[in-house]
């Protein structure tokens, strides 16, 4: 920048620099070097537990933990101090592929190793014997819906319809057989020929 206004001169040089708005700056001005920031590409979506899995182990939790309440008769310490409303729903949200060991619930609840040596391996069972009845009741259902289903199934050629089994020239449809009798009169429960002679009435004496 050679000048400010038009009281200095405008053209720098070694006997008459100008205005150098930079002499006046601590730390030299920030200037851009036309390269694009990089792309950090997709970000990987978090994973929880399924909706409709979370309930029945949010009930099993809160069973746990009045269980420990009640049977610390040394401490006297209350639910939340075992395991609180806000630890309790970050567990059931923890994905289960997540949950490998006693130690990712220890640190999916940001306890001490005091608190884990206490409560995360029981916790750990708990959790990882209601995943394996989830699969089993999932593969139990599979083969139920299976074995409804029924055995054999029409094979369909490839570019049609199923094959048809037609029945031989001489036999016919009652479809056909009904119209055949329509046509010709020949039905043996067909009504009888209406007469089309005009009928003479008798005549009275007087």
């Amino acid at each position: 920048m050679p000048f400010c206004c038009e009281r200095h001169e405008n053209t720098a040089n070694v006997h008459s620099p100008g205005f150098q708005l930079q002499t006046y700056l601590p730390s030299p001005l920030f200037a851009t070097t036309g390269t694009k920031r990089k792309d950090p590409g997709p970000r990987s979506k978090t994973r929880y537990r399924k909706k409709a899995d979370r309930k029945a182990l949010d009930l099993l939790l809160i069973s746990w933990v009045l269980d420990k309440v009640e049977n610390d008769v040394v401490l006297m310490r209350e639910s939340i101090d075992i395991l609180s409303k806000d630890q309790r729903k970050r567990l059931i949200f923890m994905n289960p592929k997540d949950i490998t060991s006693r130690h990712d619930i220890t640190r999916g609840l940001d306890e001490d190793s005091e608190w884990a040596d206490e409560f995360s391996e029981s916790l750990f069972v708990l959790v990882k014997d209601y995943d394996k009845k989830l699969v089993d009741q999932k593969h139990a259902l599979k083969s139920t819906r299976k074995a409804l289903l029924p055995a054999t199934r029409p094979q369909v050629r490839s570019g049609g319809p199923p094959e048809t089994n037609y029945s031989s020239d001489n036999d016919h449809s009652d479809a056909d057989t009904t119209q055949e009798e329509f046509r010709e009169g020949s039905s043996a429960d067909s009504a009888p020929p209406i007469s089309t002679k005009r009928s003479v009435r008798p005549k009275l004496s007087h």
